[in-house]
């Protein structure tokens, strides 16, 4: 609304109250704009004309006349009279008035004409605005001014028009009481003030132009209009408030969001009245960053009029006069009842899935220990039986439980894999090793079920490819274990070749492409498609002829996704496939380490009557660990339960202690704990569990356990944990259970510093001998490099002959004897200590040379 014209504008809420007024307004009557709002606007009337506007006021409502005009004294702060003519529109609201606005101009001038007028009996001529004077009856006009003949004119063209208006002076004159009518006149409108003059028998007529007035009503009630339309189409509701949190302006969408009327909550305290405590405290620092000039946008909840909460995102922000004096707040009001209820209902329905999920990780962990606990027992038994006099009978029979053994079990981890990668539970591990250890390896995995098939199975490596990586080994393992077997399975007398080819190199990295390709019976375009869909194959014969679960190819899309690649396929029906990936891997500045596949040490044989506490309740599952433990020269103590091992533990102390997870009584993880931190035993624990979900190993290390074992285990996977865990140059003392030899240089003749169990276990004689002699006949060679760079002070060299000398040494020597070439190899020690261990490692290699020669 324009408030920045000689009009004076004013907004009255039903009650009476002023919820806004212009500055011509404030300028005429001295009071500030907080004066004025929230008071009663028949306040600024003279006391004698109270009555006559209510009247006039009941008179328009009850005629359902939207727009009249009265002229009123009104009081200025100071006790000074002005005379106002009211143009006055009621706006309505379901038949009940909603606000008034009075656009009103200021008479006192006119007024004080009239009264020299009516003394004087004059008219002035030089009045701009008609005047004229009418016959009491207002059959005879007796006067007119210049201005005034305009409208006579008028009148005398318009029969009708001059009726109607002489009749109302008529009817003025009979009431004896000042009235106005509009009248319209060549396009203008004009107020007609009749003031009937009793002891004169006559009436004065006073016309002022309304025109601009009129049409400035008009804007506004447009204006008005559209925007209320806009909002209440928004289904926003808006209130305004004054700095002091009074409610001054209720829109309609606000009372449908709340229930009350606009009378019920105008000049009440917003915070109070529509807040419950639990947000009031919200409201109070939000109208403060009002009162600081800022917006806001804040969630709270409301009070219905019948008792309802409605949650309302509300919009905050100040509002100025023209002065940029803060006047208060308007608040736009969403009702987000239904978001909050959606996402109170999604919060149920997440924690719903979230105990699902570990409901069925539960039910993964039961099933895998549940499983993996008979089938540690009939693997293990049967590699046992495996190694005792059978006929070839029994042997056919125990290479069927074997193979069927295995088939399960892959089929149980390829669930249990696929689980953990819908989980988002499944992790990599980057270690270094060598990558055609890992290809070889994989190969040679599948050289029987090549040659069953008719298969030519081979590789390639590409030129300038790293042969040390940084990788998941085991992972990257996995991912070529399903292709090829995919490729062997679905290939009858024909080719199977992995490939790989260097795309790009960088000081630090390789891409690298995987390929398998296959000349099988190659897969339709139509079931590409769908080839990656879990449990998904071509055909239901499919499963039926070369089995699978159908888990390989989407757990290996993942895997490879995971790595950076993305596993592609190319086929061509009774042609082959062919399955690749890239893989963009880091070079590894280190070859690799004790955990990479082509350094795990052979089955070691004797362990030197180490004492072992194994710690299990499946009959058995003991019956099998005892038998392996014993046969590699352990003596072995069993408990059934964590309770009955803590009692052992009191009287005994023992090397290693083999630790079952689930048992009655008392599990390993609580058993653990009170070894480690009530009876203090530091012996290594190693877990033995059923139970392979992701999080199960991090379980074990947290209690205080060393190391981890998945069940079902290979002997060797077990031997080789034990190793770790008790040294190759152990003995039994009587009086200590763990004491280690002496390994001073004066004890060395009697120590045996070379281990032939890796080479013996390849059961190739030749071979062995082949590689003594190699190594008697390189190795001084290496160790006279070694002390030339270390009398020259090039300890880089001494590295590098000692990287040289490590796959000898792992193949050769005791496992202490490669650690120590390890650690010169890392060099991570200060010149010092390192030359101190090098020399020291020179002493004992040749004494492995000189016990090698004298086998």
């Amino acid at each position: 609304m324009n408030s920045r014209n000689r009009d004076i504008i004013c907004r009255i809420s039903p009650k009476g109250r002023i919820t806004y007024v212009n500055n011509r307004l404030i300028d005429s009557y001295g009071y500030s704009n907080e004066e004025l709002i929230g008071k009663y606007f028949l306040q600024l009337v003279r006391k004698d004309y109270h009555q006559k506007l209510l009247d006039h006021y009941y008179e328009q409502i009850n005629t359902n006349t939207k727009s009249s005009y009265i002229e009123v004294p009104t009081i200025t702060k100071r006790g000074k009279v002005i005379w106002i003519g009211q143009n006055i529109n009621i706006y309505s609201e379901n038949e009940k008035p909603k606000e008034v606005i009075i656009v009103g101009i200021n008479l006192s001038e006119q007024k004080e004409t009239e009264k020299i007028i009516y003394n004087t009996n004059k008219f002035p001529e030089e009045n701009p605005n008609p005047v004229l004077r009418f016959s009491s009856k207002g059959q005879v006009l007796m006067y007119s001014n210049k201005a005034g003949g305009e409208v006579i004119r008028f009148l005398d063209k318009n029969h009708e028009v001059r009726e109607n208006f002489l009749l109302n002076l008529k009817k003025i004159y009979q009431k004896e009481i000042a009235d106005h009518i509009e009248l319209g006149i060549n396009g203008k409108t004009f107020n007609c003030n009749i003031v009937p003059i009793k002891s004169g028998r006559y009436i004065n007529v006073y016309l002022s132009d309304i025109t601009a007035i009129k049409l400035a009503n008009k804007v506004v009630e447009i204006s008005e209009e559209k925007y209320r339309s806009i909002i209440e189409n928004m289904k926003l509701g808006l209130l305004e408030v004054d700095s002091d949190d009074r409610i001054i302006k209720v829109y309609r969408g606000f009372s449908v969001l709340t229930g009350y009327a606009e009378e019920e909550l105008i000049g009440k305290p917003a915070t109070k009245t529509l807040l419950t405590k639990e947000f009031q405290h919200i409201m109070i620092e939000q109208n403060k960053e009002r009162s600081k000039g800022l917006s806001g946008v804040y969630e709270v909840q409301i009070r219905h009029k019948n008792g309802n909460l409605v949650w309302v995102l509300i919009s905050g922000a100040p509002f100025y006069d023209e002065n940029d004096n803060l006047l208060g707040s308007i608040g736009i009001h969403l009702d987000i009842s239904e978001s909050k209820k959606m996402e109170a209902d999604l919060r149920v329905a997440k924690n719903k899935a979230e105990e699902i999920i570990q409901v069925k990780e539960l039910f993964m962990a039961n099933m895998s220990h549940e499983i993996r606990t008979p089938m540690n027992g009939i693997i293990g038994m049967a590699n046992l039986l495996s190694e005792t006099e059978i006929s070839d009978h029994q042997k056919e029979y125990l290479s069927a439980i074997q193979s069927s053994s295995n088939k399960l079990l892959t089929i149980i981890n390829d669930i249990l894999d696929f689980s953990k990668i819908e989980a988002g539970k499944f992790t990599l591990e980057i270690i270094n090793f060598r990558l055609e250890n890992l290809i070889s390896h994989a190969i040679d995995s599948f050289k029987f079920k090549a040659e069953e098939n008719g298969v030519l199975l081979s590789y390639n490596i590409g030129e300038n490819i790293a042969s040390t990586v940084k990788g998941d080994p085991t992972r990257l393992n996995q991912i070529i274990l399903n292709l090829l077997s995919n490729a062997v399975k679905f290939t009858l007398n024909g080719e199977v070749d992995l490939s790989i080819e260097l795309i790009k190199s960088t000081a630090t990295h390789q891409l690298l492409k995987f390929s398998i390709k296959d000349t099988g019976i190659g897969m339709e375009a139509d079931y590409l498609k769908n080839i990656y869909d879990s449990f998904s194959q071509a055909e239901k014969s499919t499963a039926r002829k070369y089995g699978g679960t159908g888990l390989g190819l989407p757990i290996s899309k993942k895997i490879v996704e995971m790595m950076g690649g993305e596993l592609k396929i190319e086929s061509e029906i009774n042609k082959g496939s062919t399955f690749y990936f890239t893989l963009n891997m880091e070079v590894a500045a280190e070859e690799i380490n004790g955990k990479a596949i082509d350094q795990l040490p052979s089955l070691r044989k004797d362990f030197n009557s180490a004492e072992v506490l194994l710690v299990e309740d499946n009959a058995i599952n003991r019956l099998m660990a005892i038998t392996l433990l014993e046969k590699w020269n352990c003596k072995v103590d069993y408990a059934e339960d964590g309770l009955e091992a803590l009692e052992k533990l009191k009287v005994k102390s023992y090397q290693l202690i083999l630790m079952d997870m689930r048992m009655p009584k008392m599990g390993g993880i609580d058993a653990t704990k009170v070894i480690r931190k009530e009876l203090k035993i530091t012996t290594p624990i190693i877990a033995l569990t059923a139970n392979a979900i992701k999080g199960e190993d991090d379980k074990c290390i947290e209690a205080g356990m060393d190391d981890y074992l998945s069940k079902p285990f290979e002997p060797i996977g077990l031997n080789r944990k034990i190793a770790e865990y008790i040294s190759p140059d152990f003995v039994r003392n009587n009086e200590n259970n763990d004491q280690l030899l002496n390994k001073n240089t004066d004890t060395m003749d009697t120590l045996k510093l070379y281990n032939l169990d890796k080479l013996e276990a390849m059961k190739d004689q030749s071979f062995t001998d082949k590689m003594i002699e190699l190594f008697l006949k390189n190795i001084p060679l290496d160790l006279l490099k070694i002390e030339k760079a270390l009398s020259e002070e090039d300890y880089d060299l001494v590295t590098s002959v000692a990287h040289k000398i490590k796959p000898s040494a792992s193949y050769v020597c005791t496992s202490s004897l490669f650690d120590e070439v390890k650690s010169i190899e890392a060099w991570e020690e200060s010149d010092e200590v390192m030359i101190k261990k090098t020399t020291e490692f020179i002493a004992k290699m040749k004494m492995v040379l000189d016990q090698l020669k004298e086998l």
